[in-house]
C-alpha cells in the first residue's frame, strides 16, 4: 500500500503534470531546457580551459549573451573569440550568431562570518584591575578598569 501512495505522490509532483495545469510554468521550463541544451552545445565549442567557466545566458536574435566567472576569463575568451566564433558557426544551433556579449558574474560565496566575541576571564580581569591600581596615568587607569568590567561573571 505505501508504494501505491508513493506513486501517486510522485505523479502529483511530476513536472509534466504540473506543466499541464500552468502554461507560464510550462513555458519557463521549456525555455530553461532549451537553454540547457544550447549551453551544452556551446560548452563543446569552447577550448578546455574555458569550459564550465563561461555559460550561455541567452540568445537574442543574432547575439549570444554569455556569463563569465571572472574578468580574466572574459579577457581570455575575447582573445580567442574569432576561433570560438568559427566553431560556433559550424554548429547548426549557432550558425546565425554574429555578435557575442559577455558579462562578468562572480561566483556567489557565503558571507564572511563575524568572529565570535572574545571573553575575558575573571583572573585576567583581576590582573587588569591590579595594574590599573598601580598606574599613575589616569586615562590608562580608566581604560584598564573599563576593560576589566567586561569580564565574564563567575559561573
Amino acid at each position: 500500500m505505501p508504494a501505491k501512495a508513493n506513486r501517486k505522490l510522485s505523479e502529483r509532483l511530476s513536472a509534466a503534470r504540473t506543466c499541464k495545469t500552468n502554461a507560464d510554468l510550462r513555458t519557463l521550463i521549456n525555455r530553461a531546457t532549451a537553454l540547457g541544451q544550447l549551453d551544452a552545445t556551446f560548452q563543446e565549442c569552447l577550448p578546455s580551459p574555458l569550459r564550465n567557466h563561461i555559460q550561455l545566458a541567452d540568445v537574442v536574435g543574432e547575439c549570444l549573451n554569455l556569463r563569465c566567472h571572472s574578468a580574466a576569463l572574459a579577457t581570455r575568451f575575447r582573445m580567442q573569440q574569432d576561433t570560438i566564433m568559427q566553431a560556433l558557426k559550424a554548429t547548426s544551433a549557432f550558425c546565425q550568431v554574429k555578435r557575442i556579449s559577455i558579462r562578468i558574474k562572480p561566483v556567489q560565496t557565503r558571507a564572511i562570518q563575524k568572529s565570535s566575541t572574545r571573553s575575558l576571564s575573571q583572573e585576567n580581569a583581576q590582573l587588569l584591575l591590579e595594574e590599573a591600581g598601580h598606574t599613575k596615568d589616569q586615562k590608562l587607569k580608566a581604560v584598564l578598569t573599563r576593560i576589566a568590567m567586561r569580564a565574564n561573571p563567575p559561573s
